[in-house]
């Protein structure tokens, strides 16, 4: 509490704040990040997302898409990607999932105009899945 109001005091008297080693709320948690290479690439998601959304109907909750896309995939995910995430206690594979799903969005193969958890594909990701579903994963990195 003290730490605030000296905070404050200095906000409103016009010196500089400086935190003290005792600002414990000032701390940012230790947390290391994953070399890059180690968990499976977002790029390995797009289809399995895709193929999941049509197998359920076009539109399902995000955990009934996850549930199908880890049945697709959990023989290329590896250790890494089963590691809880401090930050949401999350498997990393389903943020990493999560980030594909936003670039789907951004890239119109995924709808934006739906209810907060909810995956719906557009006709675009219909046609997409369509013309790659028979691609090796190197073929879709380069698209």
């Amino acid at each position: 509490m003290e730490n605030l109001k000296s905070e404050w005091d200095a906000i409103f008297s016009g010196v500089a704040y400086t935190p003290t080693k005792n600002d414990s709320c000032r701390k940012k948690k230790n947390r290391s990040r994953l070399e890059r290479g180690l968990r499976t690439p977002e790029e390995k998601f797009i289809l399995p997302i895709l193929e999941a959304l049509i197998e359920l109907g076009g539109e399902a909750h995000a955990k009934d898409v996850l549930e199908r896309v880890h049945t697709k995939i959990k023989n290329i995910l590896n250790s890494y990607d089963y590691e809880d995430l401090s930050s949401n206690n999350q498997k990393r594979w389903e943020n990493t999932a999560q980030w594909a799903k936003h670039k789907m969005v951004e890239e119109g193969l995924l709808d934006r105009n739906v209810p907060r958890g909810v995956w719906r594909i557009t006709e675009k990701g219909r046609k997409f899945y369509q013309d790659h579903k028979a691609l090796t994963f190197q073929e879709i990195v380069r698209i």
